[in-house]
């Protein structure tokens, strides 16, 4: 289960938006878990204040999240292939 250090977190939200669980909500300006995630450890990383952190996990693993690193992993994804490619691909596989 991830721990919310309530003194740290500034309520901005991150957290939120990025749990593909929607494990998070904002409850009295700060972010609450609601349930049990399956720790992906994306709360974590997008923190800014560092208020986030998940105890089954060595935090000085966690890496923080960079958005340059992203958006250029990220592009080449940003647009589909034509079908062709498509094609292509999927008869690469057995």
């Amino acid at each position: 289960m991830i721990k919310i250090n309530k003194d740290a977190c500034i309520g901005c939200g991150r957290c939120i938006r990025d749990c593909i669980a929607w494990n998070i909500s904002l409850l009295d300006g700060k972010a609450s878990p609601k349930k049990d995630c399956f720790l992906c450890g994306h709360c974590v990383a997008i923190c800014p204040a560092d208020a986030v952190s998940i105890p089954e996990y060595d935090m000085a693993d966690v890496e923080d999240y960079d958005k340059e690193v992203s958006r250029l992993i990220l592009k080449p994804f940003s647009t589909a292939p034509s079908s062709a490619a498509a094609s292509a691909i999927i008869k690469t596989f057995p």
